[in-house]
């Protein structure tokens, strides 16, 4: 069995967690999880087509399988989800949670 397969089974099965999650309300991690689907199902295309593909960015992986314009500006929104969350999940690993909230509840004032 070609890696393809690998991808494509496991980009359903992210797919499927991004929908329970978005009906048990936890809409930040559905997104992130629909990133993880899409970009299983793009690096499943690019395997398909014979080109092996390292990274995380949808629209980078897509670029150069010569999609349409809107997919790849859906694939860019879909980006910004994942390297939000990488970023958040980064930054509490260095800075406790309570000092970033109190960050933002003096941004607020």
């Amino acid at each position: 069995m070609r890696r393809y397969v690998d991808w494509l089974r496991q980009a359903e099965a992210d797919l499927r967690a991004a929908e329970s999650s978005v009906s048990a309300g936890h809409y930040e991690w559905a997104c992130f999880q629909a990133q993880q689907s899409t970009e299983k199902a793009a690096k499943a295309l690019a395997e398909k087509k014979g080109r092996k593909i390292l990274g995380h960015s949808v629209s980078f992986i897509l670029r150069d399988l010569a999609p349409s314009g809107e997919l790849l500006r859906m694939a860019r929104v879909l980006d910004r989800y994942y390297i939000f969350r990488r970023g958040i999940l980064t930054a509490l690993t260095v800075v406790p949670l309570w000092i970033i909230l109190e960050g933002r509840r003096l941004k607020r004032r």
